[in-house]
């Protein structure tokens, strides 16, 4: 992997066209599914989907307190097709960092 000159740069939120290769998603934050076929693979097989599923924040605070939380984004429906949750599930995390051990 080449690494760019600031490695957290993001030039966008969402790709501006299909995503057709690897390299497409470096450029982006969130990367709406798209079906992949395994190589060589006839079309009689079911597409897996590559994408952004999970939704990650992390807030730190000064005196160590911590809050995650992480929501769904995509799910697989009963056909495998995926589709955006109406309502995201999130898990929740909070705990203190103790400071003098850091």
């Amino acid at each position: 992997m080449k690494w760019r000159a600031n490695s957290f740069a993001c030039d966008r939120w969402h790709p501006e066209r299909i995503i057709t290769n690897r390299e497409d998603v470096q450029a982006t934050i969130q990367v709406i599914p798209v079906p992949v076929l395994p190589d060589g693979s006839a079309g009689s097989h079911r597409a897996t989907y590559y994408g952004t599923r999970l939704s990650t924040v992390l807030l730190v605070r000064k005196d160590g307190e911590v809050l995650f939380i992480e929501r769904d984004m995509w799910e697989l429906g009963e056909d495998g097709s995926p589709f955006k949750r109406d309502l995201p599930s999130e898990r929740r995390f909070q705990f203190t960092i103790d400071r003098s051990k850091v």
